[in-house]
């Protein structure tokens, strides 16, 4: 039998902007007001801020190829961004 293996924690960016961390999240935000939808969730790693929300229809490709470009002229470029 194997030992279990260990994971060594991933410990956070050291600067602002400089790993972007991006996730979405389907909800009927708007309860019986509106449609369900997804919100995408850009947020830098070294302070846990968010920097960037955006709703959508639903996830894909092209969804967060817009909201990325909204980011980007924004913020400006970045060091690395992680879509989780």
């Amino acid at each position: 039998m194997r030992s279990p293996r260990i994971q060594q924690p991933r410990y956070r960016r050291a600067c602002v902007g400089e790993l972007i961390q991006i996730d979405g999240f389907d909800y009927r935000w708007f309860e019986e007001c509106g449609p369900a939808c997804t919100l995408l969730v850009y947020v830098d790693d070294a302070t846990s801020r968010l920097m960037q929300l955006h709703f959508v229809k639903s996830e894909s490709t092209f969804t967060y190829f817009d909201a990325t470009r909204g980011y980007l002229e924004l913020h400006g470029l970045r060091l690395n961004i992680y879509s989780l």
